[in-house]
C-alpha cells in the first residue's frame, strides 16, 4: 500500500485485545508515531465529515478468507477492502495537503520540555516514586532515538 513505509496508518495487529495499549510507557520509541497517525487520521475525519462506523463488518474479510486463494492475493484482497473502508486515496491527498508539515512540528515538539514533562506525568502515574526518573529519562532517550531516524528532510520511515 503506498505511503505505509512514510508511517502514516494505523495498523489492526491485535485483533483479540479490545483496547489496545498506546501509551508513552510501553510505546516509547513509537510513541511519536502513534500520535502523528491518531492527529491525521481524527483531523482528516472530522474536516471531511467522514461518517463514524460503529461496527466493524467483518463480513467482507470472512468472504475473502472462504475463498481458496494463494496467501498473497487473499492479503491483497483485504488491502482492498481496507482501501475502500479507510478511503485511502483521498486520505493521502489530504494529507499531503493540508498536514504536509506535522513531521516536522511533531518533530520539534517532541524535543520541548512540555513533551518531555507529559512523559514524566505518565511516567509518575505507571511507576513508583523512585523509579520515576529512570524510567522518565529511558523513555525520553527512546523519543530521542526516534527523533534522530525522523529529522526533518530524512527518507521517510527512517532507518528502523
Amino acid at each position: 500500500m503506498r505511503g505505509a513505509a512514510q508511517g502514516r496508518y494505523l495498523y489492526p495487529i491485535d485483533f483479540a485485545n479490545p483496547c489496545p495499549d498506546s501509551q508513552v510507557t510501553s510505546l516509547h520509541y513509537h510513541f511519536p508515531w502513534l500520535v502523528k497517525a491518531n492527529i491525521r487520521w481524527s483531523v482528516f475525519n472530522a474536516v471531511t465529515r467522514r461518517p463514524f462506523r460503529r461496527t466493524l463488518d467483518w463480513e467482507p474479510f470472512y468472504a475473502i478468507a472462504r475463498r481458496d486463494l494463494p496467501y498473497r492475493e487473499r492479503l491483497r484482497e483485504y488491502a482492498k477492502v481496507a482501501e475502500q473502508r479507510f478511503d485511502t486515496a483521498a486520505f493521502e491527498e489530504f494529507c499531503a495537503k493540508h498536514l504536509a508539515h506535522l513531521d516536522e512540528v511533531a518533530w520539534e515538539f517532541f524535543a520541548s520540555p512540555t513533551a518531555r514533562d507529559a512523559v514524566k506525568k505518565k511516567v509518575r502515574r505507571c511507576f513508583p516514586a523512585h523509579e520515576v526518573e529512570t524510567f522518565t529519562e529511558l523513555f525520553w532517550r527512546r523519543i530521542g532515538a526516534w527523533r534522530a531516524d525522523h529529522a526533518p528532510g530524512a527518507a521517510p520511515g527512517g532507518p528502523r
